[in-house]
């Protein structure tokens, strides 16, 4: 800072300088097991399982409803035989 100088009157001059060089690289660290977002794998590997668990919920749902109509259609058929039977 130049003080009341008659030439120039008061200058002031700022200006941020990055001295040195770095060394050391700050490196980001992907996908690992302690960052906020886990590896890609373990994405997969997940979405596979739950597709799995879903899929077998699915087939069980779908196997009972199966059981149950030709449980009906058993019962039907053995109630039309007994009809008969008593007809004759």
């Amino acid at each position: 800072m130049i003080n009341d100088s008659d030439d120039y009157g008061t200058v002031i001059q700022s200006k941020t300088v990055n001295w040195g060089v770095f060394k050391n690289k700050i490196r980001t660290e992907e996908n690992k097991l302690w960052t906020d977002a886990a590896p890609i794998w373990m994405y997969i590997v997940l979405t596979l399982m739950l597709l799995g668990v879903w899929a077998s919920f699915l087939y069980s749902v779908i196997s009972l409803f199966k059981i149950k109509k030709e449980g009906k259609e058993i019962e039907g058929s053995q109630t039309q035989l007994h009809t008969e039977e008593q007809i004759h």
